[in-house]
């Protein structure tokens, strides 16, 4: 079965939500489709009320838009999975039915990279986003001392919520040296909004008395079973652990998140072109000044389009509701599009210094051992895949067909980028030349019935 709109669009974070908003506005049918049960994202998705004091995103007036997407006349599928992209802009979804769209908005946002490092696996050891999901939506605690280690400044809201739920986060460990964080800073502050939160995050860190170390790292987690202790230490200038800095901290939780990379595996099943931009946060696709990829009425915006933040992601929201009401023959003041494609030139540069200020150090590759784990679901560990490397393999979809990375339920999303990274030690290659896992649907796990449903 399928139901035709004049722009379907996946996923209801804030680029979703504003294309939705600015596309109804101008008499256009919208479909927008999430994984999750409320529109809004992860930003937008508050501590629950169950827990102490609210957040710094809960008076934000960008709010408003969640409660305007209720007013106006959207087709609202909550809860309900996008696992491919197939010719004529069909959007097959979980319940095993389709969205057609003259066009489709793909803004599925983003997932958090992760590093390989001895304990990784262990029960107890998470990503940061996945503690913060929790926190937000499930009102689970997932720990209650914690230590939290990676790259950038999403560990700041994830430290907070976790105080602010009664957690001890014991410290904060930044893999970027102070001078690099402080150099973005002075960027990145210029936002009111941005200092806003700032203050929010650095007062709750003060409050509770939790250290925020820079040029610093987990390297190992331990425990029978489960994660009781962590070791971290100090970074040298390239990122590899100081000698004699190592201190070990008794934990139940562990998170971990070291930026995030573009969720393109929808746009790939359409074969719409990516490029490799570190200015983006990774693979990214290739798009016009408009937001459309390389296949014709397909869009993308906010963290899939590049890591940005959500005023980037709003402002790109509007301009392919814009963009699509103008296509098809709507009234559309000039103005507007000039300015918020003004507006998005200005985001672009915080979105660029802040992609380069928090590159994972190179060094903290060195965490993966030989006997450290690289693919979860196949268990594969990195004495297996340089094996293969060394015997010549440098391709990471060729690497697959060697070790079955990318096979399992997650798709590559958390070995893939391990994978590239150990071609890149052993061989020197460019992270382009490496290359990236091609997806085909499903791209997430589905009920059978939705396979069935396309015969």
């Amino acid at each position: 079965m399928s139901e035709t709109h004049d722009l379907v669009i996946v996923g209801a974070g804030p680029a979703g939500v504003a294309a939705a908003l600015t596309a109804a506005r101008h008499r256009l049918s919208v479909g927008l489709v999430d994984e999750y049960p409320e529109p809004g994202g992860q930003y937008f998705r508050p501590v629950p009320a169950a827990f102490r004091q609210p957040g710094p995103h809960d008076d934000d007036p960008r709010r408003t838009v969640l409660e305007e997407i209720r007013h106006q006349d959207v087709d609202l599928r909550m809860g309900m999975a996008a696992w491919g992209l197939f010719p004529e802009r069909r959007v097959a979804l979980s319940d095993g039915t389709f969205l057609q769209g003259r066009a489709v908005l793909v803004a599925t946002g983003a997932y958090e990279r992760c590093l390989g490092f001895p304990g990784w696996t262990l029960p107890g050891v998470m990503s940061a986003g996945g503690i913060q999901l929790l926190v937000k939506s499930q009102r689970i605690l997932p720990g209650q001392r914690v230590l939290l280690s990676g790259c950038g400044p999403f560990l700041l809201p994830v430290a907070a919520d976790l105080l602010e739920a009664g957690a001890n986060v014991v410290a904060v460990l930044e893999a970027v040296p102070w001078s690099r964080t402080f150099r973005f800073g002075v960027h990145a502050l210029a936002s009111a909004d941005r200092r806003r939160q700032a203050r929010h995050y650095a007062a709750t860190l003060l409050r509770h008395r939790t250290p925020y170390i820079h040029g610093a790292s987990m390297v190992e987690v331990f425990g029978e079973g489960e994660a009781r202790w962590a070791r971290w230490a100090r970074l040298d200038a390239l990122g590899y652990p100081r000698p004699g800095t190592a201190q070990e901290v008794e934990v139940d939780l562990v998170g971990i998140g070291f930026g995030f990379v573009p969720a393109v595996e929808l746009l790939d099943t359409a074969d719409a072109k990516l490029v490799y931009d570190a200015d983006r946060g990774g693979w990214a696709p290739a798009l016009t000044e408009a937001l459309e990829t390389t296949v014709p009425g397909l869009f993308a915006a906010g963290e899939t389009a590049g890591i940005g933040g959500v005023d980037l992601a709003l402002a790109e929201g509007r301009i392919v509701g814009l963009e699509v009401a103008r296509r098809l023959g709507r009234p559309v003041s000039d103005e507007e599009v000039k300015g918020v494609h003004a507006q998005r030139r200005g985001l672009l540069s915080f979105a660029s210094a802040l992609n380069r200020a928090f590159v994972p150090p190179p060094g903290l590759s060195s965490l993966l051992r030989d006997d450290v784990t690289v693919c979860r679901c196949d268990e594969s560990t990195a004495a297996e895949v340089v094996r293969v490397i060394d015997r010549g393999c440098h391709n990471i979809d060729s690497l697959k067909c060697e070790v079955r990375i990318g096979m399992g339920s997650c798709q590559g999303r958390l070995c893939a980028p391990l994978c590239g990274d150990l071609i890149v030690r052993r061989t020197g290659l460019s992270r382009e030349a490496v290359g990236r896992l091609h997806l085909r649907p499903p791209v997430r796990p589905v009920p059978v019935t939705a396979l069935t449903n396309m015969l």
